[in-house]
């Protein structure tokens, strides 16, 4: 049997607006989504990499949903051709039920700890999850600077180049439909962490717009993503972290087309089309702008870090307090129902 294909993706992000999230935009369309509940450390992003790993290995294609906190963990795992979900519905990104039991169904792995264990440690776990809000308030604070450093960068512009007709020319002519919205990339306890070149590559054919923020790559890109709506065609829209209303990444599928705003164009390959979309009049002035943009965000990617330190203690009571066989029994319970989808 041939393995299926896996494709990483974040459905939340640390952004200069804060975390932000598009959970409830990435399930659009599924007919079963799983919504795990419980605390750090009770083996949500393990059960989840196993599911996704064992129905990969079935020959089903995945969706890994990273976790901006933690880049080794993931937030859920999506299987398109079941219709299906598995996912992490705790903060920051809650998600209850909309249509309980008829599409949605809750799954408590807090049944698996011991409550009493856990009440003997409140002290640890309430003071660390203190300490950690205040890192996440710090990185957000030099989030919201550096985006709003990039968005006054348009002030420093000379000319734009590029033309939502050009590349509309390039891209459409068939039709599919719907939208979904999603992060390639995020401020992360690595720093910042890029997802658009891997995504980018399952496209035959690569429109790749470069420039400086603000020189028409955005409205390019707006354009591109209005298209694709009013044609009813199904189009995966990566939002830029730290500018969240504009898009760093069109994923066309039906197309097998990819749209990327770069200021820096990734690794050409052959096929790629790049268009020039404007520079900037004083490249002194946009070299310092990018450097203070840079440090802020390595300022942004350390607090973060810091936060997953604490965070790692705070699963290390959880842990204390865990029965993993009987979280090992949900997982092969929710194994079983997926696969039941398929014969269905």
């Amino acid at each position: 049997m041939k393995q299926g294909k896996a494709a990483y993706v974040f459905p939340g992000a640390n952004t200069a607006l804060g975390y932000r999230s598009f959970f409830k935009e990435g399930l659009k369309g599924l007919e079963q989504v799983f919504i795990l509940k419980g605390g750090p450390g009770c083996g949500k992003s393990t059960l989840i990499r196993s599911l996704g790993n064992e129905l990969q290995e079935q020959g089903y294609d995945v969706e890994f949903w990273q976790c901006s906190a933690d880049v080794d963990s993931l937030d859920g795992v999506v299987i398109p051709e079941l219709k299906a979900a598995v996912i992490d519905g705790t903060a920051p990104h809650t998600i209850d039920p909309v249509y309980p039991g008829a599409v949605e169904e809750l799954v408590d792995l807090g049944v698996c700890w011991d409550g009493a264990e856990l009440r003997r440690q409140k002290e640890e776990i309430v003071g660390l999850g203190k300490r950690i809000s205040v890192r996440y308030a710090l990185c957000h604070a030099d989030l919201a600077e550096a985006g709003a450093l990039l968005q006054r960068s348009r002030d420093n512009l000379a000319e734009t180049g590029g033309s939502s007709s050009e590349v509309m020319g390039l891209v459409f002519g068939q039709k599919n439909k719907n939208c979904r919205h999603l992060f390639a990339s995020s401020v992360t306890p690595r720093g910042w962490v890029s997802l658009v070149e891997p995504l980018s590559r399952r496209a035959g054919r690569r429109v790749i717009l470069t420039g400086p923020f603000g020189g028409g790559k955005e409205s390019v890109m707006a354009d591109v993503a209005a298209a694709a709506e009013q044609q009813n065609i199904y189009a995966e829209l990566f939002h830029h972290p730290l500018a969240v209303e504009e898009l760093q990444l069109i994923w066309l599928p039906s197309l097998e087309t990819a749209v990327i705003a770069a200021e820096e164009a990734p690794p050409h390959r052959e096929g790629d089309v790049v268009i020039e979309c404007g520079r900037v009049a004083d490249e002194s002035l946009a070299e310092a702008e990018r450097t203070r943009i840079m440090e802020l965000t390595e300022a942004g990617g350390r607090h973060i870090a810091e936060a997953k330190a604490l965070h790692d203690k705070l699963e290390d009571c959880y842990r204390r307090a865990m029965d993993y066989g009987r979280v090992d029994g949900i997982k092969a319970d929710l194994l079983a129902r997926l696969l039941e989808r398929d014969r269905e």
